[in-house]
């Protein structure tokens, strides 16, 4: 039998996974309902992104210092939040624009290029966002608490082991900046690589 912590931290990670599917589904929904000259620019955006193979070695560079530059920002932001009690808000809504940004791409390229699409969306997503929203949903949970631990310990006074759990803490931070690191280099050396085969096929 699942003991109490454990049930609450399953709740926790539950909760955690529903937001982001929430995330998900509020982005679809929005690369659908877009006017008609926004959903223009998303389709140029996007087809360009498909049908530019000649990607040269210093676009990759570039896009992965853009790239990593964006997952360290991210992933220092939810950290600090962590520690600052008031942040679990944020916290959440961070994690929710990484699900809608994800169901946004996923929604605009479905839209494009209908069944073929689905092939599309393996190559533009699959595997860094998969990774990235897994390593948001680790991040986020921890600092989620991190923030209940610290709001005990300092207003209702509840013993904590600082240096246990700040360990603990910095841990997932070196866990999360080796994961988005690998995120950032499949974006930028590997996926335009199986995004060529894709555009063989549109």
């Amino acid at each position: 039998m699942i003991g109490t912590s454990k049930k609450s931290q399953v709740k926790k990670y539950i909760f955690l996974m529903g937001l982001v599917v929430i995330g998900i589904i509020f982005g679809i929904v929005f690369s659908l309902v877009l006017s008609k000259s926004d959903k223009l620019l998303v389709t140029n955006t996007i087809e360009s992104y498909f049908t530019n193979t000649n990607i040269t070695k210093t676009e990759s560079i570039s896009h992965f210092k853009q790239s990593i530059t964006s997952n360290m920002f991210y992933m220092g932001l939810v950290w600090i939040l962590g520690m600052s009690i008031i942040g679990i808000p944020i916290i959440f809504f961070s994690l929710f624009i990484k699900g809608f940004i994800f169901g946004f791409s996923f929604g605009s390229i479905i839209r494009i290029y209908k069944f073929k699409g689905m092939l599309g969306v393996v190559c533009y997503l699959f595997p860094h966002h998969i990774i990235s929203i897994i390593l948001s949903i680790l991040l986020t949970f921890y600092a989620m608490n991190m923030s209940i631990r610290l709001f005990k310990y300092l207003f209702l006074k509840k013993d904590m082991n600082v240096k246990k759990i700040m360990k603990q803490y910095i841990k997932i931070l070196i866990i999360c900046i080796i994961g988005y690191l690998i995120c950032s280099l499949i974006e930028s050396f590997i996926s335009p690589y199986i995004v060529r085969l894709f555009s063989k096929i549109i």
